[in-house]
């Protein structure tokens, strides 16, 4: 039997990564797209965790997510 499992989240990590990628005080484009692009390549690192058939929900949102972030970035 299989069943989806959260796993355990580095608060820590996460809070340092979350300084790392802030924005300078006068961001410019650049800067802006890096961060979104970063913000991507975590979401796709989540997506090849995720089995889409046993948690379509999270599918869903890191798909929509996704979609927002493409078009900041790009637009």
């Amino acid at each position: 039997v299989r069943s989806p499992t959260i796993p355990p989240v580095d608060l820590d990590g996460a809070v340092a990564d979350a300084r790392r990628t802030r924005l300078p005080a006068a961001p410019d484009a650049a800067s802006y797209r890096a961060v979104i692009t970063g913000m991507l390549e975590e979401l796709e690192t989540l997506s090849r965790r995720i089995d889409p058939d046993l948690d379509p929900g999270t599918q869903r949102v890191l798909t929509l997510v996704r979609n927002d972030l493409t078009d900041l970035r790009d637009g």
